[in-house]
């Protein structure tokens, strides 16, 4: 895993086993060089771009802007270095109604030393969002992801009607004049643990434990730079 190249692959509405922890992304690379902690064995899971669904070219049915109202004070830096990983600090995405906020900037590739922010919420999925999503099913045309996406929508509506939210992950970039933020990654909470990696090239790392296997870990990894 510590190969210097990497395979990147956009996998549009790819989704992935009901077996595995549900994280949503739009856009993925799944590389061969990863963090994976000792002792345990890393495996990429399938990402699910549920902000591609129904897309055309490179459009996409969720990409929606949104006004967070992070007051400034709240963004705490993570320095990435240039052969280095790093883990986000915390322990546990955050309850109900609450956020974490986060400014990194890579420190190696295209948009080196280009501060980005990224804002983890939890919170209930609304109407927008779950219909927006049923619109885009109409589109599609394989039956697994038909299938995939309406275990999705149906999930998000369990979630709305228990009260229940979702871990949001939003993405801004100031330095390149974006005053709104966009939807980054979507995860369901699981029972089984899961957090972030910051990579030295901006890219994040997605890190859950497999609900099947607790020595092994499900990565997905999304291109911060793909978004830009």
């Amino acid at each position: 895993m510590k190969n210097k190249s990497a395979m990147i692959a956009f996998l549009l509405c790819n989704i992935g086993s009901p077996l595995l922890a549900k994280s949503y992304s739009c856009g993925a690379v799944l590389p061969n060089e990863v963090y994976c902690p000792a002792n345990m064995i890393c495996a990429f899971a399938a990402p699910t771009c549920i902000m591609n669904i129904g897309a055309i070219g490179m459009s996409a049915i969720t990409q929606e802007l949104y006004n967070l109202n992070i007051p400034e004070n709240a963004f705490k830096k993570v320095v990435l270095a240039a052969n280095q990983y790093k883990k986000l600090p915390f322990n546990v995405y955050p309850a109900l109604g609450q956020s974490f906020a986060y400014q990194m900037a890579a420190a190696k590739g295209k948009f080196a030393n280009v501060p980005f922010r990224i804002v983890i919420r939890t919170e209930v999925p609304n109407d927008a969002f779950i219909n927006k999503i049923e619109r885009g099913i109409k589109q599609l045309i394989d039956a697994k992801e038909i299938e995939g996406a309406k275990d999705l929508v149906a999930t998000l509506k369990n979630l709305k009607n228990k009260n229940q939210g979702i871990n949001a992950v939003y993405r801004i970039i100031p330095a390149l004049g974006e005053q709104q933020y966009k939807l980054y990654y979507v995860r369901v909470p699981e029972e089984q643990p899961g957090y972030i990696i910051g990579r030295p090239d901006g890219n994040l790392e997605f890190h859950e434990q497999d609900p099947k296997d607790a020595k092994k870990e499900l990565i997905t990894v999304i291109d911060t730079g793909v978004l830009m």
